[in-house]
């Protein structure tokens, strides 16, 4: 029984453990009380890859709790189980989909029988999979996360989870930059370094090209062209060449 106390008996007992790399607690009426004490006594657990709560009953303040653990940029937690939780809703789905801003360690989160979770709650998973409002939030997107379990998804999520399991991290960031970006301003980069930045651009859609799975080679040397076309455009006279002596 994990009431009464119970959660921080377990916890205090498993904290010992440094080595501990699965804790499976499914079914067990775990409530937000428990699973606040329960994570609380876990966090020094560098070693957890596994934490399988599915079943269970806990809600916004427990999604919270477990969010702190997701947002820990020292946790090693690679796959987080939480199926079959009729509580966990678009609210829960915004708080768990949010500490997963920055986080590059979690590949699996289970959340399969929850139908609490509509639309609006896988969009905010998106949202973090793939911020479009700028090429380096883009870049600085999830690129991690790779499955749901067994849920019928928004198309668009799909896409975005297919393309970090298939890429990897550093393809998966260019493939979305690719995807989303159709025009890639070069104004910051030959603002601050002139043409230094020139050779870098370049080899950037070089190396694109080997991730652009869907776009023919044509039309990644057409944005090259467009990107050098801006820094001659920006500096024409370091381009031009100099008049020829009589």
């Amino acid at each position: 029984n994990l009431r009464n106390g119970g959660a921080g008996i377990l916890a205090s007992a498993v904290k010992g453990c440094a080595s501990v790399n699965e804790i499976k607690l499914t079914s067990c009426n775990v409530d937000d009380d428990i699973l606040v004490e329960f994570v609380l006594g876990i966090r020094a657990l560098k070693q957890l890859r596994t934490l399988d709560l599915s079943g269970n009953h806990f809600w916004r303040a427990g999604c919270k709790a477990l969010a702190t653990l997701l947002a820990d940029n020292d946790g090693n937690l690679e796959y987080l189980g939480l199926r079959d939780n009729s509580r966990i809703d678009n609210n829960c789905a915004n708080i768990l989909a949010k500490s997963l801003t920055y986080n590059r360690k979690l590949k699996l989160l289970l959340l399969s029988d929850n139908s609490a979770i509509t639309h609006r709650g896988w969009d905010a998973f998106s949202a973090v999979l793939c911020n479009t409002s700028s090429v380096n939030n883009t870049y600085l997107s999830n690129h991690t996360l790779h499955s749901f379990g067994n849920v019928n998804l928004p198309p668009k999520l799909s896409v975005l989870l297919e393309v970090n399991f298939v890429a990897g991290n550093k393809g998966a960031a260019i493939r979305k930059i690719l995807l989303h970006h159709a025009h890639l301003d070069m104004t910051p980069f030959h603002v601050q370094w002139d043409l230094k930045a020139l050779p870098f651009a370049v080899n950037w859609f070089d190396k694109a090209r080997g991730y652009a799975q869907n776009e023919d080679e044509s039309n990644i040397n057409s944005r090259k062209l467009t990107a050098v076309y801006q820094f001659a455009r920006a500096m024409p006279m370091l381009f031009v060449p100099p008049p020829s002596k009589m």
